[in-house]
């Protein structure tokens, strides 16, 4: 039983140590994909009208196709709902 409490002290103080230096590496590694990702984004070109357009075009038809799923879904789980109710189900 004693092993086991001064293990778990042991473990505590290792945490205790080693804590400043994970978390001094852990900013240094946020910092870095902070910078990278800035780089990044600014680094982006303008794109062609015809593009832009399309790429519209195409969030209007995928907004459409998820609304008509998600509301197909709905009616399924309607119907579903209702079958155990009247005990069809």
């Amino acid at each position: 039983m004693q092993s086991r409490i001064s293990n778990e002290r042991n473990e505590m103080n290792v945490v205790k140590k080693f804590r400043p230096a994970c978390s001094t590496a852990l900013a240094i590694v946020s910092a870095a994909l902070a910078i990278a990702t800035a780089a990044a984004s600014s680094a982006q070109a303008a794109l062609p009208p015809e593009v832009a357009t399309s790429i519209t075009a195409y969030q209007t038809d995928a907004t459409t196709a998820i609304g008509l799923i998600m509301g197909a879904g709905v009616v399924i789980w309607g119907l579903l709902k209702l079958a155990s109710k009247l005990g069809w189900r």
